[in-house]
């Protein structure tokens, strides 16, 4: 090799060795300047950036910003009521039970989240042929009362839970009429229970404290019947609709592992009566996640009860004021809120 290309192919050489140090003492600066990586609760690598886009939805809850990381489906059961639908002011059903049917997707699990009926909440007035924009607070029962049709009643109850709960997403609703419990307490064979109340001037059976497999005319009153048992309080009616609906999803889901048609079944039997925009195979689905699922169990918003006059008829009426920050709480612990600054 000549003299000449010799020396080109040592000043090459000492070229690249001078552009590989220049390169490791930028990448080192770009390195000190860089920020601090962030380690999520969940042991994730995460930035700024990355940790809004990993959000997959967000609440608004007294006034702050409150994100959520898993992959939920919230699902909104109605009991529906005539109670009053003779009268000049109430125009059809109430109401009467309201359970949200939470399911992680990503954890596995599922929460329940039972509504008082008396919640102060904005209820849009729907008239009578589905139109109305105007908004009133009033008891989240009287939502189902307003709306031209049973869809749009089950619709505007869904959308007064999602602004009770800061835009809350729910994926479907599913609702029978309150008669039907008979019914449904047959589909599991009777479901047993130990009485938080006396319902012995209907029942002589049905005495505080017995345990009892609930007839299904028993079982009927014992979720249903609120005046001239105990306090009368809706409060009290919810814990022994929770007392019940624990024991019937715990023979539901039995049902369920040992006969696959047992939730289709059971889909047909109320197709006539129910209102819901869910299919078959939605519910079956649904079921499915909540065999195999951990239930976390039953949460309770706290708040205030006062009576009140806020329907307008002239009658005094129960109306349930939510703490906001029980919701804050109750909403972080099933959704793992995370505030946002």
């Amino acid at each position: 090799m000549r003299r000449k290309e010799r020396r080109k192919m040592l000043i090459l050489f000492v070229a690249l060795i001078l552009a590989m140090i220049a390169f490791g003492i930028g990448l080192k600066i770009f390195e000190n300047h860089m920020p601090e990586p962030v380690i999520s609760e969940d042991g994730f690598l995460m930035d700024e950036q990355s940790e809004e886009l990993a959000a997959l939805g967000s609440l608004k809850l007294n006034g702050n910003i409150y994100s959520y990381y898993h992959d939920f489906e919230t699902y909104l059961i109605m009991g529906t009521d005539k109670t009053g639908a003779d009268s000049k002011v109430y125009q059809g059903s109430m109401s009467d039970f309201l359970m949200l049917v939470i399911v992680d997707k990503t954890d596995n699990n599922y929460s329940f989240l039972p509504i008082n009926r008396d919640t102060m909440s904005e209820v849009r007035l729907i008239q009578d042929d589905g139109t109305g924009a105007a908004t009133a607070e009033l008891q989240l029962c009287t939502a189902h009362w307003y709306g031209g049709n049973a869809g749009q009643s089950c619709a505007n109850t869904v959308e007064s839970i999602s602004k009770l709960f800061g835009g809350l997403k729910i994926d479907g609703y599913y609702a029978i009429p309150m008669d039907e419990i008979p019914k449904l307490n047959h589909s599991v064979g009777g479901v047993t229970v130990t009485l938080l109340e006396d319902f012995q001037d209907i029942d002589r059976q049905m005495k505080k404290g017995e345990t009892l497999a609930l007839s299904d005319e028993q079982a009927y009153h014992y979720i249903h019947d609120r005046y001239g048992v105990g306090d009368e309080k809706n409060t009290s009616r919810m814990k022994r609709q929770q007392q019940y609906m624990e024991a019937f999803f715990t023979k539901a889901k039995e049902k369920a592992k040992s006969d696959k048609a047992y939730v289709s079944q059971l889909f047909r039997k109320f197709e006539q009566t129910a209102t819901t925009n869910l299919t078959a195979k939605k519910i079956s689905g649904l079921t499915n996640r909540l065999i195999k699922g951990t239930q976390k169990g039953f949460f309770e918003i706290q708040g205030t009860s006062k009576i009140g006059k806020a329907l307008g008829d002239g009658i005094d009426h129960a109306e349930f004021y939510p703490d906001k920050k029980s919701i804050i709480d109750v909403m972080t612990k099933i959704y793992g809120l995370k505030k946002r600054e």
